[in-house]
């Protein structure tokens, strides 16, 4: 569980491939390879101080409350970047921007 939505996609080095947003789903049982690259996204980001959009649904509350721990602020809906197959009363977008955290103190 866990889909990826590029939007830049680029690799200067082997193992680096930065994906600027990414969409966790509530549907998942156990967690998936999805979700360890979404873990992972938003430690480099948090770490490299590089912004990051998260697409999290509206039901998946730990998920909301996670990323809200880790400085991430609800943001407005850009209907042109995200899938037509997803509706905006469904879905928060949710964005990590280190200039935000600074201003906060963290």
């Amino acid at each position: 569980g866990g889909m990826l939505i590029p939007d830049q996609v680029f690799s200067g080095e082997k193992e680096c491939v930065l994906i600027d947003a990414l969409a966790v789903t509530c549907s998942h049982r156990k967690m998936g390879i999805g979700h360890a690259l979404v873990q992972r996204a938003v430690r480099f980001a948090i770490v490299k101080k590089l912004p990051l959009s998260l697409l999290v649904e509206c039901c998946n509350l730990a998920a909301v409350q996670l990323y809200h721990r880790q400085h991430f602020v609800r943001t407005h809906w850009e209907a042109d970047f995200y899938p037509t197959s997803m509706h905006c009363n469904d879905v928060l977008v949710m964005q990590y921007r280190p200039s935000m955290t600074q201003i906060v103190g963290t």
